[in-house]
């Protein structure tokens, strides 16, 4: 297959394969006779492999160790351990961002049920008002988000 149906066959541009050819990511697997690039079904999983290592924030250096780490290192036991030693610092990495994204989903909920209960609120919008209010006091404890609106 040509530049064009590979990047199309991965949801990506031109652009972006010839840019993963140039940091030595990609290679085509050779050229037609008019001196296009040719791509087989093993590019594509590769071209696939970076797209899904690129959309879990890896770099283009990391990718690249990954990728080259069987060549590299020539001896098996080596490269999986460079591979697994690799992953297992993504991994930790994407656990503490999930948890740090659960801890802002948490606070986005309990402050937008606690800001809901306001709607119900007649009096005219004055900062004394509402931080003279009983219910805001209550409540300002339980969410910084909701906290702040009332600072």
């Amino acid at each position: 297959m040509k530049i064009g149906e590979i990047a199309k066959l991965a949801n990506t541009t031109i652009r972006t394969v010839r840019y993963y050819e140039e940091e030595g990511l990609l290679f085509p697997s050779g050229r037609t006779k008019g001196g296009f690039r040719f791509y087989n079904e093993d590019d594509l999983k590769k071209l696939k492999t970076i797209k899904m290592l690129k959309s879990m924030n890896m770099g283009v250096c990391e990718i690249g160790d990954l990728l080259n780490a069987r060549r590299k290192y020539k001896i098996g036991g080596k490269a999986a351990l460079i591979i697994h030693t690799k992953l297992h610092l993504k991994l930790n990495q994407v656990t503490e961002t999930i948890n740090k994204l659960n801890e802002v989903k948490r606070e986005l909920e309990v402050s937008r049920q606690l800001i809901a209960e306001c709607t119900e609120c007649e009096k005219e919008i004055d900062v004394l008002q509402c931080n003279n209010c009983n219910f805001t006091d209550i409540r300002r404890g339980l969410s910084y988000l909701y906290a702040a609106f009332y600072i």
